[in-house]
């Protein structure tokens, strides 16, 4: 039985994963998060153990650790941050990279396996499909901290013989996702019967459903897989479509105002990631289709 830490287990992301890798008799997981309660879902999940803490804190983080032994420690806990201001800059420094420092620090001290949940947006305004031997180009301030992050890990996998598995992400969605988000704020909205307004919806994204992004953190904690890897679908799908696609689903294709936002500066239109070298090295592929997954979250609305 491998001892598995996640960090961030009350937001969305990390809900999912606790709930996924419970299930499997061959992790014991313990969660933590900056909230002094756990989610109530937890509740039912025997063998969970939660502790309130503070990641961007050493002190707090190596006397939890104290005790303790782990061997994979994976790290979930960010704060994504579309705005740009020097307060916002501060504490998205403390926590997706002060805290990843910190762990670190923890992880090469047991020798533990170190999952990293980086970002797609490291590529910045490359055209897609993004390919992990591209450049890395961040071009806000979160993709920054994100990439040096990743720098860090690659620093003590050099250094100490860290192992360790980088994963970049494309858009994740699911059930019991809330948020400003694409597709919740979507769904939410035309839930309400009240008009979505948008952009003209040209640009492409790529949608991961929550539970395949598990379970490519699942493989990985198995294998113990090293390396730097994407998790997307490979082929990007127009926003227009996703809208029109969740408009006819809930029955109110009159609610989406097309066209009413403008396009952001540098907009990117080709948002997709290829996930051939995840595929060779654990055999992971996507197994929910965008259609499959709006589906799962329509049912666990309307039920």
């Amino acid at each position: 039985m491998k001892n598995i830490l996640i960090t961030g287990v009350n937001g969305f992301v990390g809900r999912n994963l606790v709930r996924f890798l419970s299930n499997n008799r061959y992790f014991q997981v313990t969660g933590v998060d900056v909230a002094e309660r756990k989610s109530p879902e937890f509740e039912t999940i025997q063998g969970f153990g939660y502790a309130q803490l503070d990641i961007t804190d050493a002190l707090s983080v190596e006397c939890f650790f104290k005790g303790q032994q782990f061997d994979a420690i994976v790290h979930l806990a960010g704060i994504l941050s579309k705005e740009e201001n020097a307060t916002l800059h501060t504490k998205a420094r403390e926590v997706n990279f002060n805290s990843t420092c910190i762990l670190l620090e923890m992880a090469r001290s047991q020798s533990a396996h170190f999952v990293f949940t980086s970002t797609a947006m490291v590529y910045g305004d490359q055209d897609g499909p993004f390919v992990e031997s591209m450049p890395k180009n961040p071009e806000n301030y979160y993709a920054l901290t994100k990439s040096l992050s990743e720098d860090m890990i690659l620093y003590f996998h050099k250094k100490f013989g860290l192992n360790y598995t980088i994963f970049r992400p494309a858009i994740l969605y699911g059930a019991g996702q809330t948020g400003d988000s694409f597709i919740p704020s979507l769904i939410r909205t035309l839930h309400k019967n009240e008009n979505f307004n948008m952009t003209r919806g040209e640009q492409k994204r790529d949608f991961v459903y929550v539970d395949d992004f598990s379970m490519a953190i699942k493989l990985a904690l198995e294998t113990s897989t090293s390396g730097i890897f994407n998790i997307g679908t490979g082929t990007g799908v127009t926003i227009k479509q996703v809208a029109e696609m969740i408009a006819q689903k809930m029955q109110v294709t009159n609610k989406l105002n097309l066209g009413a936002l403008p396009y952001r500066e540098n907009e990117l239109w080709n948002y997709a990631l290829s996930y051939d070298r995840l595929h060779k090295a654990i055999g992971w592929s996507p197994l929910i289709g965008i259609e499959m997954g709006v589906e799962l979250i329509l049912q666990d609305i309307l039920g």
